[in-house]
Order: C-alpha cells, then structure tokens, then sequence
C-alpha cells in the first residue's frame, strides 16, 4: 500500500495503477490454474500473497481520487463506491454458490453411476469387507 500511495503522490494515473492491480490478480489467477494434490507451500504461498496486493492496488486509488474530488462529489463517489463493492461481492458469492451446487450434483452422479447392488462382484474376493451373517 505504501508503494500505491508513493505512486499516487507522484502524479501516476489513477487508471494505471489500478489496470497494474487488475493483472497482478490475473496474474495469482493464472498461477492457480497448476494446483495440484503433491505440490509444495510456496506454490500455494505466492498467489496469496499476490491476491493480498490487489485490494491496495486496485481498490485504494478509488478512495483516494475520492477524497480528493470536491466535497460536492464525495457523497457520491462514497455512495458509487459502496454499491459497486457491495454488488461485486453479491455476484461473486451466487456465482460460488451455484458452481458448489453444480459440481456437488455431478460428482455425486459420477459417484453413483458405479454403484450398483451388485457392487463388491468386480472386487477380488481378498480385499472384500466381510459381512454380517444374516439369520
């Protein structure tokens, strides 16, 4: 944030700054997409630590171009601000909701497709469950 702030004291665009916080979040996006189950911490550690500058770099610039418009305008601005952050995240949270929901229903379909009450018929018969007797 203190890199932001210097920027913006130095007369750097505002919509420079933040188009630098927009790629640095595609950036971390980018470097998500090669999850996978055997990797080590730091492949996990440094998209994180990219995604925590993108609120500096991207939300940051907009509140201070707020604070130094006319006190005529801040009202508005604050209130433009609020909406466009509050209607981002309602967004980002149904869209999370509905691919959970989704993906729950698909890999339980997959899961299923399999099971059949003749299940155990294909499994050799020493990695079989025993089962209780029936009387």
């Amino acid at each position: 944030m203190f890199l932001v702030q210097w920027l913006m004291r130095h007369k750097v665009d505002v919509r420079i700054i933040i188009g630098l916080g927009f790629l640095i979040c595609a950036g971390s996006l980018y470097q998500m997409t090669g999850f996978y189950l055997q990797m080590d911490q730091s492949m996990v550690l440094w998209p994180g630590v990219l995604q925590g500058w993108v609120p500096a770099w991207s939300m940051f610039p907009w509140r201070g171009d707020f604070y130094h418009s006319g006190s005529d305008l801040r009202n508005e601005g604050t209130a433009i601000f609020s909406l466009v952050r509050t209607l981002g995240s309602s967004i980002g949270i149904s869209v999370v909701t509905t691919m959970l929901t989704r993906n729950t229903q698909v890999m339980h379909s997959r899961l299923a497709e399999n099971i059949t009450p003749y299940f155990d018929r294909g499994i050799p018969e020493s990695q079989r469950q025993p089962r209780a007797r029936r009387w």
